[in-house]
């Protein structure tokens, strides 16, 4: 089960000054939208067979790009 309140981070997520000035948006904002997703839309379904997970992770990660269009650009949205 995803889970907003409970999201495991490692040290990619960890930056420094430096590194947050080179980064245009937090890598943690990024996976906080993709699990925000799962809760609101994912966790609504229920796949019957493990090969089609993959509705599930690409509706989260498609509402990442469509979070980065809007707080970015259309250029960070179709990268």
């Amino acid at each position: 089960m995803e889970n907003i309140s409970l999201v495991t981070f490692d040290e990619v997520f960890l930056m420094d000054e430096i590194i947050a000035l080179e980064w245009k948006i937090s890598m943690a904002d990024s996976v906080t939208i993709h699990e925000m997703t799962h809760s609101f839309f994912g966790d609504a379904l229920v796949c019957k067979f493990f090969e089609h997970s993959w509705l599930k992770e690409s509706w989260a990660t498609y509402m990442e790009a469509a979070w980065l269009e809007d707080t970015q650009s259309l250029d960070d949205f179709r990268y």
